[in-house]
């Protein structure tokens, strides 16, 4: 792990989480954290992204496709209306070419597969959050 080049690639930027499963928010915290981020914030449901959305501009997002209530796909579009040129990497277990496309569609950065390769994450993240 290359702290210094993550710190670069985000800044002093806050990371949000935005999965419903308690163990997957658990485990990319301890990862953010482990890498050097030091500004995670993770909440359960689309409702609590956005409303953390109108109050902060995070510098990079994970995004659980599946959401209860409001879909990852419908927080995503909100999330991109209130901030277009937020990174967004879109999260699924189910990755059907629909699912991806829609997902493409409405603005995610990239998607990527669960469970997640943490490497593959990290080097997203060294890619810069915006690429």
């Amino acid at each position: 792990m290359d702290r210094d080049a993550i710190t670069k690639s985000l800044g002093n930027g806050e990371i949000l989480i935005v999965d419903d499963d308690a163990g997957s928010r658990d485990l990319l915290v301890r990862f953010f954290k482990l890498i050097g981020c030091e500004h995670v914030t993770a909440v359960a449901n689309g409702e609590e992204a956005i409303r953390y959305a109108h109050s902060q501009t995070p510098t990079l997002v994970l995004l659980d496709y599946l959401l209860p209530e409001m879909s990852g796909l419908e927080t995503l579009r909100q999330m991109k209306q209130l901030h277009p040129d937020l990174p967004v990497l879109m999260m699924t277990a189910y990755p059907s070419r629909d699912a991806l496309a829609k997902a493409a569609q409405a603005g995610a950065s990239e998607i990527l597969v669960k469970p997640l390769d943490l490497r593959k994450l990290e080097q997203h993240i060294l890619q810069g959050p915006a690429h």
